[in-house]
């Protein structure tokens, strides 16, 4: 490490070849070497290449009313104290994730879904209002219906959905009583998707025999 001295750079002495070498090595025009405890109160211009062990703060704007699109930046996980590269995924064909400060929408773009995600709407305005029985035997009766959707993430013959874990409610009656599913296997994302039939049990929606994700569609009862 080359740490720069100035104890020889006062009034009245001389500068010394000595004195300019350090200097050179530490920039690491001559051999490699680290400055330590250089402050900067300029702006560093050109390309910097190497990692950054101290950089925790940068400058941020508030840009809320553009209409530009920008990429979303992420790091490598999980979160710690190494450093870590910076990414934006653009896609090769632009796509991508992406978030537009005017609308306050971000954009994920892909082909199909190939983890877990679920969605809620339960907004103003998004429940129903509907008559359900569950068999041709008992009376149809009024309540109150929400839907929700998402991607059943497949694995071991099967996709399933906690919906306990997922939207905080388990299913007291069963489908066609408080809870209404039709599904469709994502078998290949340039083929239609197959419809899947689910299953119910303490809370957990499967769909048995599925062999990819399964994307499901419905309303449960409040």
């Amino acid at each position: 490490m080359a740490t720069l001295d100035n104890s020889n750079i006062v009034n009245g002495n001389t500068v010394e070849t000595t004195d300019i070498t350090q200097l050179y090595t530490a920039l690491g025009t001559g051999n490699a070497g680290d400055i330590t405890g250089l402050v900067m109160t300029g702006s560093l211009k050109g390309d910097v290449s190497g990692t950054s062990t101290n950089a925790n703060f940068a400058r941020i704007n508030n840009n809320t009313t553009s209409p530009t699109i920008y990429s979303v930046l992420f790091a490598d996980s999980p979160v710690n104290s190494a450093n870590k590269q910076i990414y934006a995924d653009s896609g090769s064909d632009g796509s991508g994730m992406h978030y537009q400060p005017s609308t306050d929408l971000l954009t994920v773009t892909a082909s199909f879904a190939v983890t877990a995600s679920h969605a809620l709407n339960a907004g103003v305005g998004s429940s129903l209002i509907m008559d359900t029985t569950p068999d041709s035997q008992n009376p149809a009766t009024s309540g109150t219906w929400i839907p929700i959707a998402g991607v059943a993430q497949f694995g071991g013959g099967s996709a399933f959905v906690d919906l306990q874990q997922i939207f905080g409610f388990t299913p007291a009656g069963g489908f066609g009583v408080d809870l209404i599913i039709t599904a469709n296997e994502i078998v290949n994302p340039s083929s239609p998707a197959v419809p899947i039939s689910p299953s119910l049990n303490a809370g957990i929606l499967t769909f048995e025999g599925a062999t990819g994700n399964v994307m499901y569609q419905g309303w449960y009862r409040t």
